[in-house]
């Protein structure tokens, strides 16, 4: 059995194709009568595919964002504001304020020029930071927001800072999962308060020493 043959294999795979023939990476065309028998279904530990090496392939970009990303940046603070260590919702025009303060502090992650989340750091204390993320609902799972992370910390470290500040929900396990495994710890309860769903809610505080 050829590599062109499992790799195709691992295409059909990884992205479920209802079509049974699969272009490959030179001109043939290799015809699977059933996937779910595939050998190589391991293959892609191997072969990076979201990488870019396939023609078209999605790729995720971090850069600062602009203030013609404000409705969509808007948009998605807004659908994550119940998980959000905060209480109202943001405006167009409010977004645009933050971004034209923060500039190089306010990161935005593009998917196919599309935007589906952002991180915004904040001074926090003489050599701190505060760090806000929030992921479009539809892109979750998908190790974007570990990638905002890495770029903030190595953003903030060029900066000479020397830790990054989370608060966070402290019924949010999902949040709190996502910020231990990107190496921040708990230091204990944040000295804001805010209400959810009309109760005084407390918040975790969560630090990374840069």
């Amino acid at each position: 059995m050829t590599s062109t043959f499992l790799i195709a294999c691992q295409i059909g795979n990884i992205f479920d194709l209802k079509i049974e023939e699969i272009p490959i990476l030179c001109n043939e065309k290799v015809k699977i009568k059933d996937r779910t028998k595939c050998p190589a279904n391991n293959l892609y530990q191997a072969l990076d595919l979201r990488s870019g090496f396939m023609k078209g392939s999605k790729e995720i970009k971090i850069k600062p964002l602009s203030t013609s990303d404000a409705e969509r940046a808007a948009e998605i603070y807004n659908q994550s504001l119940q998980y959000l260590s905060r209480e109202k919702e943001i405006s167009e025009e409010k977004m645009k304020e933050f971004i034209t303060e923060n500039k190089e502090f306010f990161l935005g992650a593009y998917l196919n020029n599309l935007l589906v989340g952002h991180l915004l750091l904040k001074k926090e204390g003489e050599k701190g930071l505060d760090i806000g993320i929030v992921i479009d609902p539809k892109y979750q799972g998908k190790k974007i927001g570990s990638r905002l992370i890495k770029k903030g910390i190595k953003l903030a470290r060029s900066k000479n800072y020397k830790k990054l500040v989370v608060d966070i929900l402290e019924y949010n396990s999902p949040a709190i999962k996502f910020f231990e495994k990107n190496g921040f710890k708990k230091t204990g309860f944040s000295k804001r308060t805010i209400v959810k769903k009309g109760k005084k809610t407390k918040l975790l505080r969560y630090a990374y020493n840069l």
